[in-house]
């Protein structure tokens, strides 16, 4: 009697690796069929910031409309929790100014000098990138420091790290080099709450971004 919904594997003429080998194609074939289907979803993405971007960097719009607009489509697309921009001017003004969900128009708001000093600390070309782990005696901060032109990500400060951490109030933040104008250094942080930290592809797109706008900001 045959059983609906079994399949026997045997008897004259059954090869069993046939079987196998087809099992296994499937599942190599549905692997990379979903890998590029989300390098494609995440390229049209990308491309569709970059037009945005582009369409924001027009100098009729002004300084602060840039700017603001620009924190809030980076917040969005990166799905962050808050987007924050940091700013200390030649004269010695230290400035914040943050998009958050709920909030997307933020105002600047001026910064005592030893936050300041916290939120734009890293090497001046290198972005910092922050992973929490939960071990058995609390929480582990990871640093790396991602330089242009490196081959990859090089360990950081642990100490630089966990300051700007309890600063932000956040696990995993990312914080990058922003040229706000050509006497003023900036740095751009993102924050996520859930505990997702940013990978170094997303780190460096968000510099490609950065240097579309900074040339209009100047």
């Amino acid at each position: 009697a045959r059983v609906p919904g079994l399949v026997v594997l045997d008897g004259p003429g059954v090869d069993p690796m046939r079987f196998v080998v087809r099992s296994l194609y499937l599942l190599v074939l549905g692997y990379v069929t979903a890998v590029w289907g989300g390098h494609e979803v995440r390229s049209r993405a990308r491309l569709a910031l970059l037009r945005e971007v582009t369409a924001l960097s027009n100098p009729r719009f002004g300084v602060e409309r840039t700017v603001g607009r620009l924190l809030e489509a980076l917040r969005v697309f990166y799905d962050a929790d808050s987007c924050r921009l940091v700013v200390a001017e030649e004269e010695g003004r230290r400035w914040m100014r943050t998009t958050s969900r709920g909030s997307p128009a933020g105002e600047k708001v001026e910064l005592p000098r030893e936050v300041a000093e916290t939120l734009l600390s890293g090497p001046p070309a290198a972005a910092v990138l922050l992973h929490a782990r939960r071990l058995r005696d609390g929480r582990a901060l990871r640093v790396s420091y991602l330089i242009p032109g490196a081959p990859g990500p090089s360990p950081g400060d642990p100490a630089t790290g966990a300051a700007l951490a309890d600063t932000l109030e956040a696990g995993a933040p990312v914080s990058t080099p922003f040229r706000y104008h050509a006497s003023a250094a900036g740095r751009l942080l993102l924050v996520r709450g859930r505990p997702r930290p940013f990978e170094p592809h997303e780190v460096e797109f968000l510099g490609q971004v950065i240097e579309q706008v900074a040339p209009v900001l100047d």
